[in-house]
Order: C-alpha cells, then structure tokens, then sequence
C-alpha cells in the first residue's frame, strides 16, 4: 500500500494524476491514516527544495520555516480542492490533517448528499454537517450539525450514528430522521426506525418512536416538548419542497425565514406577530418566496433600507 500511495503521490505532483488515481489516493489515505506521515514528507522535500531555488541559504532555516510554516500545506490544500471539483461538490470542504470533512449549503439551498459510509443526507438552507472521518477507527460514525438535515441511515461496520447538535446526541442504527438546529433550539423528527436522544445539558435520555416530534429550547423553563401523530409534510415539509406553518405566530415564523434565506425580516405592528398562521408555500428563491407569502399570510412584505418589513395589506 505505501509504495502505491507514493507512487500515487508522485504522479499528482508532476500533473500525471487521472481522477480515477486521485480518487485512489484520497481512498488510500482514509484506510490508512498512517500514510499521511508520507505526504508530510513529500511536502517537507518539495518545500526544501523551493526554499534553495529562492536562494534563501543565507537566512537561517528555521526562521524562515517559521516565517513561512502556514504556506507548507498549500500543496496538501490544493489536493483536497481537486479531489472537490473532481467530486463535483460545491459546498465540500475536505480537511486530511484535521480528519473531517464539512458539507454546507448557502442560503437559499437545498442540496442532497452521500456521506462516506453511504448513508443520505438533504441539507436545508444555511446548514453546516461535519463528518469524521475516523470511523473507521473509532467504530462510531458521528456527525455534528448547524442548522437542518434530513437523514436515512445505512448499516455499516461501524454500527453506531451519531448526530451531535448543541446539547443533544442523537443515536441511531438505521433510520430516517430529521433534526434541526437553530438559535439554540433543536428539533428531531422521527420518520421510521428508532433512535435515542441524550440531552447532556438536562441529564435525560428519550426514546423515540415513529411519528414523534421532540424539541428542546434551552431558552425557556419548561425546555422539551413531544409531539406525536408528526408527518413528514408538518414536521419537516422544506424536505419536500415546501415551507410549511400550521397554527404557527408570525413572530415565530420570521426568525426562520430569516435563518433560511439570510435576510433581515421585522414585523413592528405588535398584532400582527401574534396573529396565527396556517400557510403552505413554495420553496422557492426569496423573490418567488416573498410573492407566495405575500398571499398566503395576507400581509404586504416591503424592503427598506435592505430590511423586510411585514405589514397589514390594507387592500385584501
């Protein structure tokens, strides 16, 4: 295996390298993490070398291995950056000396991924998923979550998956499930299977079934909530391409679309906050969106000054 990999990695140096053998270079390195002692080396040679071509013999070494350390892994970096468009995954960013890897979607975006293990993932608008790509090793396949996703969970060899989302882990064999992780409120949708959730923060651990919808809110004294007889339309409809409020306040509503689309959205008319909501719109981009709202909530949305303001529709 070592003399591939090197071989591999002599090959992507002097531009030799086909997708296929970059693929197999970067598989090589996730089987076996001893190997990137090798790539340490490489670039330590290549580094000496560009060091003696910048006639640099008369500074001592050490301070200008200093001075310069941080631009030692711009060759590690730039192998990651074409594993990712090779992948063609816009929103990958692949991190070998730290050993995780992190999708992230924009605001606005939706996007579906496979994690390493095979298991598939739909991230919402503005999310962050880590991934550690020790799992191998470690026999636990742990991701940690901003924002919302929509998991269905594969058996593997390493059994356990575990999601970790500010003070709650949730832990799965295989399932389907949705969590969401927002301005220190985390919800889990449970769609099929099993999970556990454990909430360090309160010392409790809950079962799930199917259909149950639990959320935690740090920020208010009665924290957990369940909800059952959830589907997948009311407890997590942008899955299906819709953005979903039943019974819902304005007030609550507009921190999310917020979340989503990355605007400032206000509401001043104090009635109107409260005002309950039942509304299905398209997931669209903010501009399709807005119109959609617009009639469903019955409300004016008009731009100030870069902020969205929310107001009673005189004309309805």
């Amino acid at each position: 295996m070592k003399k591939i990999f090197q071989d591999l990695l002599e090959k992507y140096h002097t531009g030799e390298c086909t997708e296929d053998e970059l693929r197999q270079l970067m598989d090589l390195l996730e089987e076996d993490p001893s190997l990137y002692k090798y790539l340490d080396q490489h670039v330590d040679r290549e580094w000496e070398l560009q060091m003696i071509r910048k006639d640099v013999k008369d500074e001592d070494p050490e301070e200008v291995r200093k001075r310069s350390s941080g631009k030692k892994w711009i060759w590690a970096a730039a192998a990651g950056l074409i594993l990712l468009i090779a992948a063609g995954g816009a929103g990958l960013w692949w991190n070998s000396d730290a050993g995780f890897t992190i999708y992230s979607t924009d605001f606005g975006e939706r996007k579906e991924i496979e994690l390493p293990d095979g298991s598939q993932v739909e991230l919402n608008a503005n999310t962050r998923l880590t991934w550690d790509n020790n799992w191998l090793k470690t026999g636990v396949r742990e991701v940690t979550l901003e924002g919302e996703a929509f998991f269905e969970v594969v058996k593997s060899g390493a059994p356990q998956f575990k999601v970790i989302s500010d003070e709650i882990s949730v832990n799965v064999l295989g399932t389907s499930f949705n969590v969401s992780n927002r301005r220190g409120k985390t919800e889990v949708f449970l769609e099929k299977g099993a999970v556990t959730l454990e909430l360090s923060e309160v010392n409790e651990i809950i079962d799930m079934k199917p259909g149950e919808k639990i959320w935690y809110d740090r920020s208010v004294e009665e924290s957990i909530h369940k909800l059952v007889d959830e589907t997948l339309y009311s407890a997590a409809a942008w899955k299906m391409g819709v953005i979903s409020y039943q019974k819902t306040p304005l007030k609550k509503i507009l921190p999310e679309l917020s979340d989503i689309y990355g605007i400032r959205i206000e509401c001043e008319d104090t009635l109107l906050q409260e005002k309950v909501m039942d509304i299905g719109v398209p997931y669209m981009d903010w501009e399709a969106t807005k119109n959609s709202l617009e009639l469903a909530m019955k409300v004016r949305i008009e731009e100030e000054a870069g902020v969205y303001l929310i107001k009673e529709n005189n004309n309805k």
